[in-house]
């Protein structure tokens, strides 16, 4: 019996511990910006109001923000174009929220993050069903790039989001900004 106290006492402790850890990494920081250049997008991360924000601008317009990360080939060409024109109803400015408990961080780097759940767009929130809205995200995250060579080394931050169209197709958006072009409070 008293085997048994010992081992339930020590998942207790464990799991407080675990979820301490999770929630000091989560206050970790309190806003991002990336403002690479003026004719790139520019993002802003922040947490208010239990919800964790993300703001990204288009300075040049919609046209000129990043669509698709990775290799393009000609056959890929009609399914870019086909997410640009879905799409542009981001607008040159769109803000997500994600409510902070829908957030899971890493306890070594609170810039590495998944919000999954139902966000808002621009103020409006998203039904569950995405039956109404035509731009709607269930997923936020974020990784944390190195790339190393002879002679230098850079670090970025990634924001993905996925986004389904009203046509019913999931787009998978990223976002990079070195991190020398971030300020991290």
């Amino acid at each position: 019996m008293f085997l048994f106290f010992k081992i339930l006492l020590f998942s207790v402790i464990s799991f407080l511990l675990q979820n301490l850890i999770i929630l000091s990494a989560a206050q970790a920081f309190e806003s991002v910006s990336c403002w690479p250049s003026a004719s790139s997008s520019q993002m802003m991360l922040w947490k208010a109001d239990g919800k964790l924000k993300l703001l990204v601008q288009n300075n040049h317009g919609y046209e000129n923000m990043p669509l698709v990360e990775g290799p393009i080939s000609t056959n890929l060409i009609p399914w870019v174009k086909m997410q640009s024109d879905e799409l542009k109803d981001l607008s040159d400015s769109f803000k997500y929220e994600w409510e902070l408990s829908k957030c899971q961080f890493n306890t070594d780097n609170s810039l590495v993050f998944m919000c999954d759940g139902p966000a808002m767009l621009n103020g409006q929130a998203v039904p569950a069903d995405g039956s109404s809205k035509p731009l709607t995200s269930y997923v936020m995250s974020s990784t944390e790039v190195i790339e190393k060579s002879l002679s230098y080394e850079i670090k970025s931050l990634k924001i993905r989001l996925s986004l389904d169209g009203a046509s019913g197709n999931t787009y998978f958006v990223t976002l990079p900004f070195a991190q020398d072009y971030c300020s991290i409070k």
